[in-house]
């Protein structure tokens, strides 16, 4: 049965926390207020979303004369479940695309705010997507990004950065508090505790330390998984079971770290660091890095994003002087991979789909974001699919589906 909360055409109007049905909206509406709510939804069809927040209706992405938009996008996730189904992290709250990013619609159900920074689909549970509010919380959605329950408790952050997922224990789940370190779940995502052992010092320095990243290094079979933290002031590793948090030091002592990847099956990690430091690389499971510039020597790296098909390739955002980059060869060499885009210097965000065998999505911008889709690896991109408004715009919008 199809859910009545993800979709919504004529004949639905909406009230904050409340929506019904009438059979004929148009007699009840003047030819003012409909030629107001068709530009609100942009050229194209007329879709009505809901959601709490006051959601309204929001339909972008036709590339044959969108006006509509998104406003700032912070985070981009595919489906590993299905390669149609794209998630999007907005200053306008979650936007999901069913048709590969031709057409986006808004989901906001159950959050307490829109300003979402990070959205992940369960690897272990089909429909079972996680996303974190900047400063709203962790949420989770049981229904593919529908409605959304708070599901943080024991999570004393509220700004939580990521999510990331045990590789082999589907009920094991970690979260990253932006200054609040590292949370555990084992049962999958019910209840959660600190695992801030050895890391003390930099919860309770008088500069606050942003806690970024986390990654999982690849597990061989007996193995334990090695965990890697990502923070502003370094990186530190920690053995599944082991006590404490250990600073790596060495090459990357006290370097803000801005991007963190394991490659599976190889025992190879890559971190982006900050201040222009361009890549490290570890070929030892994190105990030592060595640089790997190969052309990014002084560029910040934000965003690392590994071919789900050939683990020897990266890719890279490295805005805003580089932008959207690929190797081939494991991040020893770099080249360009942003042509024909606009605003290409400063590509910062990519998402590879799983078991398509080189579809990327990437977005450009900061005021005003582009969103790219590649079918080659990032060797050529799509035309705009959709043009992003700023943020003021897009509020004004939700503005109007609220009752005065």
């Amino acid at each position: 049965m199809r859910n009545p909360d993800m979709a919504c055409g004529v004949g639905a109007r909406w009230v904050k926390g409340r929506v019904f049905e009438v059979k004929n909206m148009t007699r009840y509406l003047t030819p003012f207020i409909l030629m107001l709510l068709l530009l609100t939804a942009g050229v194209g069809s007329l879709h009505l979303k809901r959601g709490t927040i006051g959601a309204p209706p929001t339909t972008i992405g036709t590339k044959e004369g969108t006006r509509g938009g998104l406003p700032h996008v912070n985070h981009l996730a595919a489906d590993p479940w299905n390669t149609q189904r794209i998630f999007m992290a907005t200053d306008a709250g979650i936007f999901i695309s069913m048709d590969g990013g031709r057409v986006w619609h808004s989901y906001n159900r159950g959050l307490k705010t829109l300003s979402v920074g990070f959205i992940a689909p369960d690897p272990h549970r089909k429909d079972v997507v996680w996303a974190a509010g900047r400063d709203g919380g962790l949420y989770r959605s049981d229904d593919g990004g529908g409605s959304w329950q708070p599901a943080g408790e024991g999570i004393a952050d509220r700004s939580v950065t990521q999510v990331v997922f045990h590789p082999r224990e589907k009920d094991v789940i970690f979260a990253v508090g932006l200054q609040g370190g590292v949370f555990k779940s084992d049962d999958g995502g019910k209840s959660w505790r600190a695992e801030n052992s050895g890391l003390e010092e930099k919860l309770s320095a008088p500069q606050a330390i942003s806690f970024s990243y986390l990654a999982i290094a690849p597990v061989a079979p007996g193995d334990k998984p090695v965990l890697f933290l990502g923070t502003s002031a370094g990186t530190f590793r920690r053995e599944e079971g082991a006590a404490r948090w250990e600073d790596v030091g060495g090459a990357l002592r006290g370097i803000g770290i801005t991007a963190l990847t394991a490659f599976p099956g190889t025992g190879m990690l890559m971190a982006g660091a900050a201040f222009q430091s361009g890549v490290f690389v570890s070929s030892d499971g994190g105990r030592t890095w060595q640089p790997r510039g190969g052309g990014l020597e002084k560029d910040t790296v934000h965003h690392l994003t590994l071919d789900p098909a050939d683990p020897r390739v990266v890719y890279a955002a490295a805005p805003p002087s580089s932008g959207i980059i690929r190797s081939a060869d494991g991040g020893a060499t770099w080249r360009q991979a942003n042509h024909r885009m606009k605003d290409a210097a400063r590509g910062r965000i990519l998402a590879a789909v799983p078991g398509t065998g080189g579809t990327l999505f990437a977005v450009t911008g900061e005021r005003i974001n582009w969103l790219y889709r590649s079918d080659d690896g990032g060797l050529s991109w799509a035309e705009p699919v959709a043009a992003f408004p700023p943020l003021e715009e897009v509020r004004s919008r939700f503005r109007l589906a609220r009752p005065d």
